[in-house]
């Protein structure tokens, strides 16, 4: 290949970069009220709406999954913090149905610390769930989850009842796009899943398989946790806030109004950084939400600013953004020491950062 030709392919590499990117802030906004109505569906009184609701949010978490896929690793840029697994365990399954039996054995003690992402691991028992649910129904559905401790080592196995994988998919099963002959499945999340447990430097394998069922395995490092810290469930509840909401996107606005009022909130809504800043002028706010990527200046002005203006406001200013491609805006949200959000974001996701930016009692 000569040097033009070299040449020719890096600039039709970087444009197709270049689409990629945008295609992907643009699903992700687009994204981000789906999630979000979906998850509050999934709650609704009435069985019919509440799995309606379920089935919507999970489309919506593939989506995510393949936009991730696609854009690598740098499209998810992930904060690591002590997480005790034992209270992550049961506020998962606190808010979690099925139409299976799912009987739950744990035997991590209490002050079982490993360092994670919430979300990440989350995803991970959701997927295999999941996959154990679609295994054993329909028919006489059982599963079974087994979370224990080593010294060294959280454990959690999912066990289901169903006819188990076909040996000849068993060495498959962890590739991309492995679908396993399942209808309207993406063949991502268990690669997905294993890639996330080697990321915490754990194992996710496949350890039993037979005709009456299969056994999957996460293994997780421990951490030495001498200080107990606050989880989801610890946060309490907050009082009601005044809150800012920035964004360009009607439907993202929609989204936080939506969110925020039913917890409570009162909001008010700009469209552009000047808009914003002239909302700051009027009124006084507990809380800041604002895109990073705003039509009249980025987040970063916005955050100057800010600075010259309200600097007692910028400890509560919470950046979103579906645009991480961008090596400036990686590198200003990784040294801003504080939450921010990565649409589409879940609802809880968006509460959890809240309450780490005002706490409990800060309103």
């Amino acid at each position: 290949m000569t040097s033009s030709q070299n040449s020719e392919r890096d600039e039709i590499l970087q444009e197709l970069g270049r689409r990629t990117a945008d295609i992907s802030h643009e699903i992700r906004n687009f994204l981000t009220p789906i999630l979000a109505g979906a998850q509050l569906l999934s709650t609704h009184n009435d069985v019919q709406v509440a799995t309606t609701g379920k089935r919507i949010a999970d489309n919506a978490n593939y989506c995510r999954d393949l936009v991730n896929q696609l854009l690598g690793d740098l499209a998810n840029p992930k904060e690591y913090v002590p997480l005790e697994f034992k209270a992550l365990l049961q506020h998962f399954f606190s808010s979690r149905q099925s139409k299976a039996t799912i009987r739950i054995n744990d035997k991590i003690p209490g002050g079982a610390w490993i360092c994670g992402h919430e979300t990440d691991l989350i995803s991970i028992l959701e997927n295999l769930i999941r996959n154990a649910e679609e295994a054993a129904l329909p028919g006489a559905a059982s599963i079974e989850i087994l979370a224990s401790a080593t010294d060294t080592q959280l454990v959690v196995q999912v066990s289901d009842s169903g006819p188990g994988i076909d040996p000849n998919d068993t060495g498959k099963i962890f590739d991309a796009f492995h679908t396993k002959n399942k209808e309207g499945g993406t063949g991502i999340g268990l690669h997905l899943c294993r890639r996330i447990a080697t990321d915490h430097e754990g194992e996710l394998d496949l350890i039993t398989n037979s005709s009456s069922g299969t056994t999957f395995e996460l293994r997780l490092p421990l951490i030495q946790q001498e200080n107990s810290q606050p989880t989801t469930e610890d946060a309490g509840e907050l009082a009601p806030l005044s809150v800012l909401c920035i964004d360009d996107d009607p439907s993202t606005l929609d989204t936080y109004e939506m969110i925020l009022r039913l917890d409570g909130h009162q909001i008010n809504k700009a469209e552009t950084g000047a808009d914003g800043l002239q909302a700051l002028r009027r009124n006084t706010f507990d809380l800041i939400l604002c895109d990073l990527r705003l039509p009249d200046m980025s987040g970063v002005d916005f955050q100057n600013r800010l600075i010259q203006m309200a600097p007692h406001l910028v400890p509560k200013l919470v950046f979103a953004t579906g645009d991480l491609q961008n090596d400036k805006s990686r590198e200003f949200l990784k040294q801003l020491q504080r939450p921010y959000l990565i649409k589409p974001f879940e609802i809880e996701e968006l509460r959890v950062a809240i309450r780490l930016v005002t706490g409990p009692n800060d309103a």
